[in-house]
């Protein structure tokens, strides 16, 4: 009996599954990192992706992206990137980004006075 690839669910060459609900374009998320961004000078972008200046300057356009490894760094250096990007994703927050942002920093804080008390 042969079994083709479609049948087979555990074989999937990228197809959407069934059960998929929202697929995001890549203007879509382009559009949401250069409205993020808008407000942050390229410098700012730059150092806190570990890209270039006019990388960084691009990206604040909507011209180009983030590779996987530039979006991390900016997550980390930034808490209130992450929280808006952890939203934009379909994480569920406990209040609005700017909150769970400096709740985040205050946390941080305690963790490395307490740490540095040692």
């Amino acid at each position: 009996m042969h079994t083709t690839l479609r049948e087979n669910h555990g074989f999937n060459r990228g197809e959407q599954s069934a059960n998929w609900r929202h697929a995001s374009t890549t203007s879509e998320c382009a559009d949401w990192l250069k409205e993020q961004l808008r407000p942050t000078p390229a410098k700012v972008v730059s150092r806190q992706a570990g890209i270039n200046q006019r990388a960084a300057e691009a990206v604040k356009l909507g011209r180009n992206g983030l590779t996987m490894a530039h979006l991390v760094n900016m997550c980390r250096a930034d808490a209130k990137f992450r929280s808006a990007f952890f939203a934009f994703c379909g994480g569920h927050l406990e209040g609005d980004p700017e909150f769970v942002a400096g709740l985040t920093l205050a946390v941080q804080s305690f963790m490395r006075n307490s740490e540095a008390g040692k």
